[in-house]
């Protein structure tokens, strides 16, 4: 009944699926993987779309918990059905920072703190916007001037959108 409800096409992935074997077993985690392990070493943006229920938060978790800590660090959001404000300011207090009322004082606050890590902490931060079907397109558009660092000139952290096939349609790819 809940398959039905949401729309699932088979049995969703289990909760502790980063234990198991299975990952590897598969054409299109393999792909993942290297597209993965691409973006770690040169940071930029993912995008991983596909059905309900086959375990893209899963496989991601999985790829995230492999990384070398304190060389990576994972931020991980998920409400993503807010406005832009509302996923800056869950990004600020993900990276411990009081998150200022206003847009572009908050993007110099989240700016400065990630040019902080990057270039004073040698820590690598990973960005996984899950449930990016539901980002705005306000948003989406947003995030590309949020992503502008020192005249576009550095790539300072690697995102990955994480969504339903959707978002690759409103992403026009």
């Amino acid at each position: 009944m809940y398959r039905q409800r949401f729309g699932l096409t088979g049995m969703p992935f289990p909760r502790d699926a980063h234990a198991r074997t299975f990952f590897t077993d598969h054409d299109g985690y393999r792909r993942l993987a290297r597209s993965f392990q691409m973006l770690c070493e040169e940071p930029g943006l993912g995008l991983l779309t596909a059905e309900p229920g086959v375990g893209k938060t899963a496989a991601i978790r999985n790829l995230s918990q492999a990384l070398p800590r304190p060389q990576y660090r994972v931020l991980y959001l998920c409400d993503t059905s807010t406005g832009p404000i509302g996923v800056y300011r869950a990004l600020a207090l993900e990276l411990g920072l009081t998150p200022a009322f206003r847009r572009a004082n908050l993007w110099h606050d989240l700016k400065e703190r990630l040019i902080h890590l990057v270039d004073e902490r040698a820590e690598q931060p990973l960005l996984i916007l899950d449930e990016a079907h539901h980002l705005s397109d306000r948003f989406l558009a947003d995030f590309s001037g949020f992503l502008n660092f020192a005249f576009d000139s550095r790539d300072l952290f690697t995102t990955w959108l994480v969504g339903l096939p959707e978002l690759r349609a409103r992403l026009r790819l």
